[in-house]
Order: C-alpha cells, then sequence, then structure tokens
C-alpha cells in the first residue's frame, strides 16, 4: 500500500512540474531542421555547344542542344494536334541555332500577343516544353 501512494504521489509531482515547465519555442514553427545530405548542383567547366541556358536568380542551367532535342523527341506528347506542333516547333527552332553559341531559352519562345486558339496553345505548350525540358533534364542529370 506505501509503494501505491508513493506511485500515486510521483506521478501527482511530475503532472504538477510538467504543468509548470514552458518551452521555449514551439517545435511546430522551428525553421531550422538538421542537415542530413549537403551536395553542390553544377556544370561541368564545358559543354557542348551550341546549347540553351535557363536563368533565374541564383541559377544558371546549361543544356546542350543534342540532349535537348533528344528529351523533347522522347518525353513531349503529341497526342493533340497543338502539342504536335509545339513539339516539332521546339525541335526546329533548336536544330536552327547556330553552331557554337549560348542562347537563352525565352529567345525561342513564341510571343503570345494577338494569338488566339490553336497559335495560342502552341505558343503556350512551346513555353511549356521549354520549362519541362530544362526540368527533366535538370532532375535526370
Amino acid at each position: 500500500m506505501a509503494k501505491e501512494s508513493m506511485r500515486k504521489l510521483l506521478v501527482l509531482m511530475m503532472f504538477l512540474a510538467s504543468s509548470l515547465v514552458y518551452a521555449d519555442s514551439d517545435p511546430c514553427e522551428s525553421s531550422q531542421h538538421p542537415v542530413k545530405w549537403k551536395s553542390d548542383l553544377s556544370h561541368p567547366v564545358s559543354y557542348e555547344l551550341p546549347a540553351i541556358f535557363y536563368k533565374t536568380n541564383d541559377s544558371n542551367v546549361i543544356v546542350s542542344v543534342s540532349k535537348a532535342i533528344n528529351f523533347v523527341e522522347s518525353n513531349m506528347a503529341t497526342h493533340k494536334p497543338y502539342l504536335k506542333s509545339a513539339k516539332e516547333y521546339i525541335i526546329n527552332s533548336l536544330s536552327e541555332l547556330p553552331k557554337n553559341t549560348l542562347s537563352d531559352h525565352s529567345n525561342l519562345w513564341i510571343a503570345t500577343e494577338g494569338l488566339q486558339g490553336e497559335e495560342l496553345n502552341k505558343a503556350i505548350h512551346v513555353m511549356a516544353g521549354y520549362q519541362g525540358l530544362f526540368k527533366g533534364l535538370l532532375l535526370n542529370n
């Protein structure tokens, strides 16, 4: 009986002590997490030309035209007419880039001002195709 009352007393004291202790911060609001793995993404010193690049803030992704064409040919859908047209446009615009040049991919987009219907869909999917190209090749490499 003494053990049982001692146990109850200890439980009561722990409960009272825990209700008086306050945390300095809420763990759900923490923005600092342990780093388990760190890696630097970088391009090799040299790359095949012609190439296209995507630049945003501190990131610069460079893709050779040959890799870009191969990726578009094997990954871009053609089951709708505007998708097929967008795929052909991307491949043709990449194929026509002069040798030994590094071009901004946004210069290869179709201007959307004044476009409607299928032509607007094509222009939008050309932009989306280039975005998917960079994301796909960056994640695959």
